[in-house]
C-alpha cells in the first residue's frame, strides 16, 4: 500500500493519519524523519512503473499531465518500505513511499508549485539502491533525473475524479488545452 506507515505506529488511527503524510519522502530530510529514517537505512526498495500523474496549475486551475520515457521503457523509483503490525487483528500491513528530488527543467515546469519530482534511478544504480549500506552513496543517487530521456503531456482532467477508473486504458491519451501555454 503506498503511503508508508513505519513498524512503530500504535493504533489504526494514527496509521490513517500517518498514511497522507508519507505517500513521498523528500530526499533531503531522509535521516532526520522518524517515519523514513529506519526505512533509508534498511528497507529500499524500487517502485517499478511505465509513467506517471503530475498536476500543472495554470490561471488557478490544476491539468494532469502524463510522463513517462521516451523510449517508453519501464523505470524506477527509489521507494522505502515498512511493515506496520496492527495489534488489534494481528494482520500485517507492508507499505512504501516514494523519495523525491528537486524537479529537473521538465517537471518544473509541468509541477510548477512544488517542484519536485520522483526519483527515477538510472538502471544501472537500481542494484546499488537496493544493496548499498553507506548514506552518502545512497544519497548521490538521488538527483534529478535528465529530463531528455523523459516527455510529459496533457490528460484528461478526470483522472482526478476518485470515482475514475484510472486503469481504463483511454486515460493516458493525449488531450491539448488551447487556454494552456506551452
Amino acid at each position: 500500500r503506498w503511503g508508508l506507515v513505519p513498524f512503530w505506529v500504535k493504533d489504526q488511527k494514527s496509521a490513517d493519519s500517518i498514511k497522507s503524510a508519507t505517500l513521498n519522502a523528500r530526499s533531503e530530510t531522509l535521516l532526520e524523519k522518524p517515519s523514513f529514517k529506519a526505512p533509508f537505512k534498511y528497507k529500499r526498495c524500487l517502485v517499478i512503473t511505465d509513467g506517471f500523474f503530475e498536476w500543472r496549475s495554470y490561471n488557478n486551475k490544476k491539468y494532469t499531465y502524463y510522463i513517462k520515457m521516451k523510449n517508453g521503457e519501464l523505470f524506477s523509483f527509489a521507494g522505502l518500505w515498512d511493515v506496520w503490525h496492527d495489534r488489534t487483528s494481528g494482520s500485517e500491513h507492508y507499505t512504501f513511499t516514494i523519495v523525491t528530488v528537486p524537479a529537473n527543467a521538465l517537471l518544473s515546469k509541468i509541477h510548477n508549485v512544488k517542484k519536485r519530482m520522483p526519483a527515477i534511478l538510472e538502471k544501472s544504480s537500481e542494484h546499488k539502491w537496493l544493496s548499498e549500506t553507506e548514506p552518502d552513496s545512497l544519497y548521490k543517487l538521488l538527483t534529478p533525473f535528465s529530463d531528455d530521456a523523459l516527455e510529459g503531456y496533457t490528460i484528461s482532467k478526470a483522472v482526478s475524479r476518485p470515482d475514475f477508473n484510472v486503469n481504463s486504458p483511454d486515460i493516458l491519451e493525449k488531450i491539448d488545452y488551447d487556454e494552456l501555454p506551452d
